[in-house]
């Protein structure tokens, strides 16, 4: 990745390198994300989604702040599939000064993802939200923090007559981690698997 002629080709030996789940491209895909090229740190942050190393999660973090929409989501998409609980604070920063809703709504699922109690407020705040997208990361969230107390709203927003899938799928997974795992014919479980 980092010895190739160009920024194309260094774009495309990263892009390769995601494909092929190379392991052992991971330092220089962290290397490319100082690049000055927009396209090559985009490609490194999809290739190290692919290859899913949490330990390339904290190298990613500077670019959470990018001032580059792309990047910055790109950025957030890459800590919240690698789990990156170290990079939570700089997420937690991404969602309370999002420029824009794409950008709150993309940290708001990488921090869904890390699913850390001590967001559950947040993840509460927006339980109820008017943006769907908001909604359903934030009862994902709650669903991976797993806390009895969180049951209501869950199982509120699963039974919300003209609610959209998205919050009742979001809803749905929740109640199963919280142990809702019976097989009945409108149990979240059953959704789950439907």
């Amino acid at each position: 990745v980092l010895h190739a002629a160009s920024i194309d080709a260094r774009a495309n030996a990263a892009r390769a390198a995601g494909i092929l789940r190379d392991r052992a491209a991971v330092p220089a895909l962290e290397q490319s994300l100082r690049s000055k090229d927009t396209e090559l740190i985009l490609e490194a942050l999809y290739a190290l989604q692919k290859i899913g190393d949490p330990e390339a999660g904290p190298s990613v973090t500077f670019l959470s702040r990018d001032l580059d929409d792309r990047v910055q989501m790109a950025a957030l998409e890459t800590i919240g599939v690698l789990r990156s609980t170290q990079s939570a604070s700089d997420v937690r920063r991404a969602v309370s000064d999002a420029r824009n809703a794409k950008i709150r709504r993309t940290a708001l699922q990488a921090l869904a993802m890390l699913g850390d109690a001590a967001d559950r407020q947040t993840f509460q705040q927006y339980g109820t939200n008017s943006d769907v997208l908001l909604r359903a990361s934030a009862l994902e969230g709650l669903g991976r923090i797993r806390e009895p107390d969180d049951t209501p709203l869950l199982e509120q927003a699963y039974n919300e007559k003209d609610a959209d899938w998205r919050v009742h799928l979001a809803a749905a997974f929740g109640l199963v981690n919280e142990g809702k795992v019976d097989t009945s014919e409108f149990s979240p479980l059953r959704y789950l698997i439907e």
